[in-house]
């Protein structure tokens, strides 16, 4: 499948080619759009958004309640990182599409992997193919590789990606301990 995120990594200058969902399909003819202002708008793509909050809309914590995850390496975007970078370059008034994922892939299996080793140590998950994962969702899921050469030259403070995910997962560590804490003064 040409979304498939072995061999060459998509670029800024690569169209969106999966539309296997609403979401999807929405977010490609943004993504098109955009590209008629190319000279006076930037266009970031991020992907499965993660945080240090223990959210339910965090990337992390939704993967690690499903009990059955593929093991393909994607792009994902840390977003306090990422946040800082729009800052910066929001300032430097840069223009156009940028990959804006954290450098290097990872699979839900690594990431899950790190949340048992720092938020669950009986944390358990089954691998399955992407053909079992499809016969269980009600849409077709991407896996992308995405470039991320221009991201690392206009925002080298972006982590690589299992830095992120490994900071992330320390501040979801005391995100959740705060929580108990203040239920447990309530």
């Amino acid at each position: 499948e040409q979304h498939q995120p072995y061999g060459v990594a998509k670029t800024e200058e690569d169209a969106p080619n999966f539309f296997g969902s609403s979401y999807s399909v929405t977010k490609g003819f943004t993504d098109r759009l955009f590209h008629q202002f190319e000279g006076t708008a930037l266009n970031l793509r991020i992907r499965m958004p993660f945080n240090d909050e223990d959210h339910p809309r965090n990337f992390i914590s939704k993967i690690a309640k499903y009990p059955r995850v593929i093991n393909i390496p994607n792009s994902i975007t840390y977003l306090p990182n990422a946040l800082d970078a729009m800052v910066d370059l929001i300032l430097q008034r840069r223009t156009g599409t940028l990959n804006l994922v954290n450098p290097g892939l990872i699979t839900h299996k690594e990431v899950l992997d790190m949340y048992r080793e720092i938020m669950n140590a009986s944390h358990s998950v089954t691998i399955v193919t992407p053909e079992q994962q499809r016969k269980t969702l009600a849409s077709d899921r991407s896996n992308t590789y995405l470039d991320t050469r221009k991201v690392e030259g206009w925002a080298p403070q972006i982590l690589p990606v299992k830095d992120a995910v490994r900071k992330a997962l320390q501040g979801m560590k005391r995100d959740r301990e705060k929580k108990a804490a203040a239920l447990s003064c309530g």
